[in-house]
């Protein structure tokens, strides 16, 4: 596209200035293409000026810019000036749903150029514009407006006063009120009218001053207590009258600093300053002996608010007994404190035909082991007392050397410790039975069989004490403990004797525990109480260990309803499981108490997770605890 430029030629000759036009074409540079438009020319070049062009977008975009752009001789090169525009796509607007005391006239919805109308129904006028376009980038020209009431609403009265509607001169006994109502108020005799008498109906439909109050001779001004609620009758209609009493409850996480009952006196003021609100928080303490709480020693803070949960721990060589955790409620730390127990491995015995040095039981101690002569000491001779409870090593035996090179019989496999042995005779084809002393527990076979070679079914059992259970992978026998006795509770009061037989042990090889949690969520338990049963939840999945090839854990909320929070089969690990509980405890809602919804959500949940976790080759045991 050429473009025809002229440039004016002087010389001097004879002192007389002539000068020459000469003009000549140039090239412009390509026109420049947009997306989505396309472009036209408007106008040719002439001498002197460059050519025009127009642009125009495709069906469906609108275009944004300058709609021309010519070509101009600038900077000694030709270029076309401004820059091209830009073709965007149209956009449709959004519903503007409905207008509340009005309403919408539309004819189908929202494209661009579209125009919708507002009106107001009767009583009602409208504030803001009257209409609106859709634009092409999908935004409406103007806001959607309000519809707002052309009368005033009735200010009310005193009830030791009277008012009186007045409008255009004449009183007013329709509908309250229309603009330019004047309202007139007065009071009985014996009270004093506070603030203005007259009212006015005014623009916006609002009133040109709050209602008068009527106060009396003797009069108490209500007050209000931050974080909490001041209630009482007023006698006086708009005030507090003689003899009258409020009294000041403060919101949960609050206790009342002060009075919480006042009585109006005939000063007109309250016999006793209004009182405040505060924090009921509890202070650091001391649980016991040995006793550690690891949220001390993180924080220097001396009081903690209503709701928070502190755990438990045992210094190095104690054992906790009681709860694992306590909260923070308006009466102090919530429950009775733990004890923390020195752990004692159980005492040892010579074996038969030796002799052991060293006597003590505490953490730490060693005990040696020795025969006496013709013997040889099988086992370890030396046994150190470990932090579980339990000794090290294995049972020191002294057996004769004869018997050694006898594959007609058995070594001695001694008596585990802190239980027995029964029988002697270890020839092939006997039997040997073990038992434990009172308050340990038997972990393996109960009775081993004297086989051909001269070896032993299985190894000889452990007795376990109640130190070993401190350890989280170890939890099986002390919760087996715990349920077993509910279990004989239950039987107690059942007549039912089968249950005595009952125990439960979680971690019996090829058996995976899944424990499923209950909390009920209904407002007349309270968020505190829940959230002491997660607390409780949490403490026991801590000892659990869930782990992606051991046990699982689930929680189900209930009020009238219920609902799965916490599926064993997406929680496998104790840390998971921990954060899933934690947003169990986060409000309690209104409604009933259902437990059979409960247990409906548990059974259809256990059917899955029984369908799940038994292909893994393990059988299944369940526990149900119910926090209600």
């Amino acid at each position: 596209m050429q473009a025809g430029f002229c440039k004016v030629l002087g010389v001097f000759l004879a002192l007389q200035f002539l000068s020459l036009v000469a003009c000549f074409p140039l090239d412009c540079p390509d026109v420049p293409v947009i997306s989505n438009g396309s472009y036209f020319l408007l106008r040719d070049s002439s001498p002197g000026e460059g050519p025009i062009v127009r642009y125009a977008c495709d069906e469906g975009f609108f275009l944004t810019g300058d709609q021309d752009l010519t070509c101009v001789l600038k900077d000694g090169s030709l270029q076309w000036i401004p820059d091209p525009p830009i073709c965007q796509e149209m956009l449709d607007c959004p519903h503007l749903g409905s207008l509340k005391n009005g309403y919408i006239e539309r004819d189908g919805c929202c494209a661009p150029g579209y125009v919708v109308e507002f009106f107001c129904d009767e009583d009602f006028e409208l504030e803001g514009a009257a209409s609106a376009t859709c634009q092409y980038n999908g935004v409406w020209s103007e806001p959607k407006p309000t519809c707002r009431s052309i009368f005033c609403p009735d200010p009310g009265v005193s009830a030791k006063g009277n008012k009186l509607a007045v409008l255009a001169n004449e009183v007013y006994e329709g509908r309250c009120c229309p603009r330019e109502t004047l309202m007139f108020f007065e009071c009985h005799e014996g009270y004093e009218l506070i603030g203005e008498d007259v009212l006015r109906c005014g623009a916006g439909s609002l009133w040109s001053s709050p209602r008068p109050l009527c106060k009396p001779v003797i009069a108490c001004e209500g007050f209000l207590v931050d974080h909490g609620t001041v209630s009482g009758a007023k006698s006086e209609g708009d005030y507090y009258g003689l003899d009258d009493s409020v009294f000041v409850s403060c919101d949960e996480g609050f206790r009342v600093e002060g009075s919480d009952i006042f009585f109006c006196e005939e000063n007109g003021e309250w016999d006793a300053d209004p009182p405040q609100c505060v924090a009921y928080n509890c202070t650091r303490r001391d649980f016991g002996p040995h006793v550690v709480v690891p949220e001390f020693r993180a924080t220097n803070a001396t009081s903690f608010s209503v709701g928070t949960t502190v755990y438990f721990k045992c210094e190095e060589g104690y054992v906790l007994d009681g709860p694992w955790s306590t909260t923070c409620r308006s009466g102090g730390w919530f429950g009775r404190p733990p004890k923390c127990h020195l752990i004692q491995c159980g005492a040892l015995v010579a074996p038969d035909n030796g002799w052991m040095t060293g006597s003590s039981t505490a953490v730490g101690s060693t005990v040696s082991f020795h025969c006496f002569q013709g013997y040889r000491l099988l086992g370890s001779p030396e046994r150190q007392c470990f932090s579980d409870g339990q000794w090290g090593g294995e049972v020191a035996r002294c057996v004769s050397e004869a018997s050694i090179s006898d594959n007609s019989s058995c070594l001695d496999p001694g008596a585990p410790d802190n239980g027995v042995k029964f029988e002697n005779n270890y020839r092939v084809g006997n039997n040997v039975s073990f038992a434990c002393n009172p308050g340990y527990q038997l972990r393996g076979e109960q009775s081993i069989r004297c086989n051909y070679g001269g070896k032993w079914s299985a190894p000889p059992p452990l007795c376990i004490g109640r130190f070993y259970f401190d350890k989280p992978w170890s939890v099986e026998g002390s919760l087996r403990n715990q349920l077993t006795c509910l279990a004989e509770e239950s039987a107690k009061l059942n007549k039912n004797d089968e249950q005595l037989e009952r125990s439960i042990n979680v971690n019996e090889r090829g058996v995976r525990h899944v424990v499923f949690f209950a909390f009920d969520a209904s407002a007349s338990i309270g968020l505190n109480n829940l959230k002491t049963g997660v607390a409780l939840a949490k403490a026991i999945t801590r000892k659990i260990n869930v782990t992606e090839d051991g046990h699982r854990v689930g929680a189900v909320r209930f009020n009238s309803t219920a609902r799965v929070m916490l599926s064993p089969l997406i929680v496998r690990s104790t840390d998971s499981a921990l954060r899933a509980l934690d947003a169990v405890a986060t409000e309690t809602t209104v409604g009933g108490t259902s437990i059979i919804a409960a247990v409906g959500a548990i059974r259809i949940s256990l059917e899955i997770v029984a369908d799940h976790l038994r292909k893994d080759g393990f059988k299944l045991k369940f526990s149900v605890f119910f926090y209600h």
